[in-house]
């Protein structure tokens, strides 16, 4: 997630369905709702911050994967996969593939 170069929001999106980048503008709305972020690009994903990275996404060609950096472990079916890091620090990856996906639970996990 790091980088020495500078990317716009559309870079990560080049090449990618439209479908994909209108799942991110989705989740874009439901991350922005919680209040001031700031969304950071790189050539392949972008991530959302405030004080540290909490969420990503990555654009695939048929959906929009998407991670959220967890103080807890939730198991859940909906979460295509979950990285322990540290007892206190757990990812949980989401595959998204119809913006009805980003329902109030998901909201909820971001705040």
């Amino acid at each position: 997630y790091h980088s020495c170069a500078t990317y716009t929001l559309d870079a990560p999106f080049a090449n990618k369905p439209a479908h994909v980048r209108d799942l991110f503008e989705k989740l874009r709305e439901l991350v922005e709702d919680c209040g001031p972020v700031k969304a950071v690009a790189y050539r392949d994903r972008v991530s959302f911050m405030v004080r540290v990275r909490f969420a990503g996404a990555v654009p695939r060609q048929r959906w929009l994967d998407v991670g959220l950096w967890l103080p807890r472990r939730i198991e859940y079916l909906r979460f295509h996969r979950i990285e322990t890091l540290t007892p206190t620090a757990h990812v949980h990856l989401l595959r998204i593939t119809d913006a009805a996906q980003l329902d109030g639970q998901v909201a909820a996990w971001v705040k």
